[in-house]
């Protein structure tokens, strides 16, 4: 399923149902939208972001809705040495990656475990608590001023 049109935020009505009603069946936290070609967009409430390497991975754009999340931990890497890579993502690429994160207002660099039947050992990814450290740090500095 796909947003009509990412960049907006817009009610649209059966996309949550459907969401809904397969993160409930999968006993889900979150659903990783798949575009009609088989691209990886966003999570239905989260920004995602894939780990290879020593880079970050994440759709372009023009593909999700615009965190305010995902901004800062885009500007937090790039100011710290990490590559963060914007590009199309294939769905069956994701097994190929070393880590996984979502992003968002109430989950902050949040790690995933399983997407479908591909694990991933997020939590314990040098990359991955690297990144939530530096944004959990520029949280504090807001919280501070």
């Amino acid at each position: 399923m796909e947003r009509a049109n990412p960049n907006i935020k817009s009610y649209q009505k059966e996309l949550k149902d459907n969401v809904a009603r397969i993160m409930e069946e999968n006993n889900a936290f979150e659903a990783i939208l798949i575009n009609h070609d088989d691209t990886v967009s966003e999570g239905s409430k989260s920004n995602v972001f894939f780990v290879k390497g020593n880079k970050l991975i994440t759709s372009p754009d023009s593909a999700v809705l615009l965190g305010v999340t995902r901004s800062k931990v885009i500007s937090v890497c790039m100011g710290n040495s990490i590559e963060v890579e914007k590009r199309i993502i294939k769905f069956d690429e994701i097994k190929n990656f070393d880590g996984a994160f979502i992003t968002g207002t109430s989950n902050d660099v949040l790690p995933i475990r399983t997407i479908d039947d591909m694990f991933f050992n997020s939590s314990e990814n040098e990359v991955v608590k690297r990144v939530s450290e530096l944004y959990l740090g520029e949280v504090r500095k807001e919280i501070e001023r």
